[in-house]
């Protein structure tokens, strides 16, 4: 009984390592992303600049290796009208054990 807590507490922690992993890769993916419509010109920063970005890699490993990466899918969307302040927001979203998870970051442009 006690070997059989300890094997599901180890296999609780390595899920839950995984899924803090692909947070993070995520965040990161999200982070890039934010970073290209801060980088552009207000005049440029509209949703037909920025289409939906699939099979995104997750590297959980931060290396080049692939064997436990999952892929996920880049959205921005882009909210409001110029001469204002429009509102940007980066999501990256994908599947782990059947579930789907996202990360998102939003920030304001100004012209």
């Amino acid at each position: 009984i006690v070997a059989a807590g300890i094997l599901r507490s180890f296999i609780f922690c390595n899920m839950r390592a995984k899924s803090t992993s692909l947070r993070t890769a995520a965040i990161s993916l999200a982070q890039e992303r934010m970073a290209q419509t801060k980088n552009d010109s207000y005049a440029n920063v509209d949703a037909a600049n920025y289409p939906d970005e699939t099979n995104l890699t997750l590297d959980t490993a931060g290396t080049a290796a692939t064997g436990d990466d999952l892929t996920g899918t880049g959205t921005v969307t882009i909210s409001g009208v110029s001469p204002n302040p429009i509102t940007i927001t980066v999501i990256v979203t994908w599947k782990f054990k059947g579930n789907q998870f996202s990360e998102s970051l939003t920030t304001l442009k100004i012209p």
